[in-house]
């Protein structure tokens, strides 16, 4: 299976949630369009984890985190 994903905004930021249903531990990459998310750089926090990174639209349009087995990830994006 599959890693599903969905995006959220609001107040201009964003929150994607992601969901592995699978028996092993995945990485979810999910391509940001950078026509939606206006600005080029923005931090990332996944609120499940507590880790944060910076994300470059200008660099890469994908977001790459891991989710583990049966379990799910909610990372927030907020403009940098």
């Amino acid at each position: 299976p599959q890693v599903s994903t969905a995006l959220f905004r609001r107040d201009g930021e964003f929150y994607v949630f992601a969901v592995n249903d699978g028996q092993e531990d995945k990485i979810a990459d999910v391509v940001l369009d950078g026509n939606l998310l206006e600005l080029p750089a923005w931090r990332a926090r996944d609120l499940v984890s507590g880790q944060e990174w910076n994300v470059n639209l200008h660099e890469s349009q994908h977001l790459i985190f891991p989710v583990p087995r049966k379990d799910g990830a909610i990372v927030h994006l907020q403009g940098a």
